[in-house]
Protein backbone atom coordinates (compact mmCIF):
# COMPACT_ATOMS: atom_id res chain seq x y z
CA UNK A 1 0.00 0.00 0.00
CA UNK A 2 2.84 2.41 0.83
CA UNK A 3 4.41 1.73 -2.56
CA UNK A 4 1.13 2.61 -4.28
CA UNK A 5 0.90 5.82 -2.24
CA UNK A 6 4.43 6.74 -3.32
CA UNK A 7 3.55 6.22 -6.98
CA UNK A 8 0.27 8.12 -6.66
CA UNK A 9 1.83 11.09 -4.83
CA UNK A 10 5.16 11.12 -6.64
CA UNK A 11 7.03 10.79 -3.36
CA UNK A 12 10.02 8.44 -3.01
CA UNK A 13 9.35 4.90 -1.75
CA UNK A 14 9.42 4.51 2.04
CA UNK A 15 12.29 2.01 1.87
CA UNK A 16 14.41 4.56 0.03
CA UNK A 17 13.58 7.33 2.51
CA UNK A 18 14.26 5.08 5.52
CA UNK A 19 17.56 3.83 4.13
CA UNK A 20 18.68 7.46 3.79
CA UNK A 21 17.45 8.60 7.23
CA UNK A 22 18.31 5.63 9.47
CA UNK A 23 22.10 6.11 9.44
CA UNK A 24 21.67 9.65 10.79
CA UNK A 25 19.61 8.64 13.81
CA UNK A 26 21.16 8.80 17.25
CA UNK A 27 19.98 7.37 20.55
CA UNK A 28 19.18 10.91 21.67
CA UNK A 29 17.03 11.76 18.64
CA UNK A 30 15.14 8.47 18.86
CA UNK A 31 14.52 8.90 22.60
CA UNK A 32 13.37 12.50 22.06
CA UNK A 33 10.90 11.36 19.39
CA UNK A 34 9.59 8.62 21.68
CA UNK A 35 9.07 11.13 24.50
CA UNK A 36 7.23 13.49 22.13
CA UNK A 37 4.93 10.89 20.60
CA UNK A 38 4.43 8.08 23.16
CA UNK A 39 2.54 8.54 26.40
CA UNK A 40 3.74 5.83 28.77
CA UNK A 41 0.64 6.38 30.90
CA UNK A 42 -1.59 5.45 27.97
CA UNK A 43 0.67 2.71 26.58
CA UNK A 44 -0.66 -0.83 26.30
CA UNK A 45 1.64 -3.69 25.38
CA UNK A 46 0.40 -7.13 24.40
CA UNK A 47 2.88 -9.99 24.52
CA UNK A 48 2.10 -13.47 23.29
CA UNK A 49 4.51 -16.28 23.88
CA UNK A 50 5.50 -19.23 25.98
CA UNK A 51 6.32 -17.26 29.12
CA UNK A 52 4.78 -13.79 29.05
CA UNK A 53 5.15 -13.44 32.82
CA UNK A 54 8.94 -13.75 32.54
CA UNK A 55 8.99 -10.98 29.94
CA UNK A 56 6.74 -8.77 32.06
CA UNK A 57 9.01 -9.37 35.07
CA UNK A 58 12.10 -8.48 33.01
CA UNK A 59 10.53 -5.28 31.69
CA UNK A 60 9.41 -4.17 35.15
CA UNK A 61 12.69 -5.09 36.87
CA UNK A 62 15.13 -2.36 37.90
CA UNK A 63 17.20 -1.22 34.95
CA UNK A 64 20.80 -2.45 34.65
CA UNK A 65 23.49 -0.02 35.74
CA UNK A 66 23.63 2.98 33.43
CA UNK A 67 20.39 2.23 31.61
CA UNK A 68 17.36 4.47 32.05
CA UNK A 69 14.50 2.93 34.02
CA UNK A 70 11.35 1.93 32.18
CA UNK A 71 8.55 3.89 33.89
CA UNK A 72 5.85 1.24 33.72
CA UNK A 73 3.52 0.64 36.63
CA UNK A 74 3.51 -2.95 37.88
CA UNK A 75 0.04 -2.41 39.33
CA UNK A 76 -1.27 -1.73 35.79
CA UNK A 77 0.41 -4.78 34.28
CA UNK A 78 -1.76 -7.79 33.56
CA UNK A 79 -0.50 -11.08 32.20
CA UNK A 80 -3.17 -13.29 30.68
CA UNK A 81 -2.26 -16.98 30.89
CA UNK A 82 -2.15 -18.95 27.67
CA UNK A 83 -5.56 -20.19 26.62
CA UNK A 84 -7.40 -17.48 28.57
CA UNK A 85 -7.16 -14.68 26.02
CA UNK A 86 -10.61 -13.60 24.91
CA UNK A 87 -11.89 -11.08 22.40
Amino acid sequence: EAALDAVATGSPPAVEVLSQRLPGLTLETVNAAIHRHVSVGALSVVVLGRDPQALADAILAPAPSGAPAVPLAAERTTVVPRGQLTR
